[in-house]
């Protein structure tokens, strides 16, 4: 029952933001996690994050190319291909 509920949550949020949400045009300048700092979700994946000073989302970056990661897989795939260059 739980999974449903969070399930029908989730839709309706994406759809609340679709409709009403921040296009997340304005964001702080990429940072990176510190010792002893709290981790967000988006730096998780690559270290890095940059926060909309709109709406306070954050957003995983990638320094390499200078931009927003809105695909993981994509991230993930690029990554394994630098990590494959450098030790080879």
């Amino acid at each position: 029952m739980r999974t449903i509920l969070a399930a029908i949550h989730t839709i309706i949020t994406m759809l609340y933001d679709l409709l009403f949400g921040c296009v997340h045009r304005k964001t702080t300048f990429p940072r990176s996690v510190r010792r002893g700092e709290r981790r967000p979700r988006a730096a998780q994946l690559t270290g890095m994050y940059v926060v909309c000073v709109k709406c306070g989302k954050e957003f995983a970056y990638d320094w390499d190319e200078m931009r927003v990661v809105t695909n993981e897989e994509e991230f993930v795939h690029a990554r394994e291909a630098v990590e494959a260059e450098l030790h080879s």
